[in-house]
Formats: structure tokens, sequence, C-alpha cells
């Protein structure tokens, strides 16, 4: 039976004996103790990178937009250089996760999505009247552009299902 051992640098876990006395991913020596955690099935490691990337890419890019907002410019750029590689960092976890060469597979799950905007839609008008009962002004006014936004999302993507349709 090999054990499990994990860097307490790094964080990787290995499985087998012997234990090297160098941790092949970051090359700390000694840095390699026995693990009795429990490790996830990778399809949860993806979900949960998917998930937290995607947390941090969009707060990332918020607080970059708060920063430019006062007058932080050059503080802006980072956070937003941040966001975008939080953003791919997700990206790739989906691609690995839900890779497919079937355009009919593709195309159901364009149509997964166009529902999701319509619904994502419908959401935004409602959270732009109860902001405007609430006298937001500002976020009601960010509501109804998101929710613009939303429909214009569906016709770009009925247009790339129209595409995908003229090669069937």
């Amino acid at each position: 039976m090999s054990t499990t051992s994990r860097c307490n640098k790094c964080r990787t876990i290995y499985f087998g004996d012997p234990l090297p006395s160098v941790c092949p991913n970051c090359g700390f020596a000694d840095s390699l103790e026995p693990f009795r955690g429990e490790t996830m099935e990778p399809e949860q490691y993806l979900k949960t990178q998917i998930s937290g990337d995607s947390w941090e890419a969009v707060r990332l890019n918020a607080y970059a937009a708060m920063a430019e907002q006062m007058g932080y410019a050059q503080v802006g750029i980072v956070l937003r250089q941040m966001a975008q590689e939080e953003f791919e960092h997700a990206s790739g976890f989906v691609r690995h996760s839900e890779f497919t060469n079937d355009r009919s597979e593709m195309m159901e799950r364009l149509k997964r999505v166009i529902e999701g905007k319509k619904g994502s839609r419908k959401l935004k008008i409602e959270g732009s009247s109860q902001a405007g009962v609430a006298e937001d002004l500002s976020l009601q006014a960010w509501f109804r552009t998101c929710a613009d936004d939303e429909r214009r999302h569906v016709k770009n993507l009925e247009w790339c299902l129209k595409q995908l349709q003229k090669y069937l």
C-alpha cells in the first residue's frame, strides 16, 4: 500500500513510496509530510477551481474599477490583469471539464446558455424595478444596463447558433 504525502510548501500531493527528499514540484528539501486529509475526485477539483477563480475574477475586476475611480490607475491596471488571468484559469478548467468536438453538443450547450441569459435578463429587470422602489437610482440604472446587455448577448448567441447550423 502506498503512502500519501503532501508538500508543506506548495501543497502538491504525492502517492507512493519512497518519498523524495526534495519536492519535485517546488524544490524544497524535506518538505514532504504524511497526509491524512481527504482528497477530492478530479471532477470536484475542477468544479472548485471554476467557482473559486470565477469568484476572484469578478471581485478583482470590481476592485480595479474602484481603484481607478479613487485615482489609482496603476493599481487598477494590475488588478484588472489579475482578473483576466483568473478568468482564463476558470475558462481553462471549464474547457477541460466540458470539452467537446461535437458541433451538435456545442449547439445544445449554447441553447442552454441562451435560456440562462433570458432568465438572467428577467431577474435584472425585476432587480431594476426593486431598486427603483428603494429609490436607488444608480443601482436601478445598473440593473437596466445589464439587462440590456443580456438581450444583446442572447442575440449574439443566436447568431453563433445560426453560424454553427449552416454546416450541419
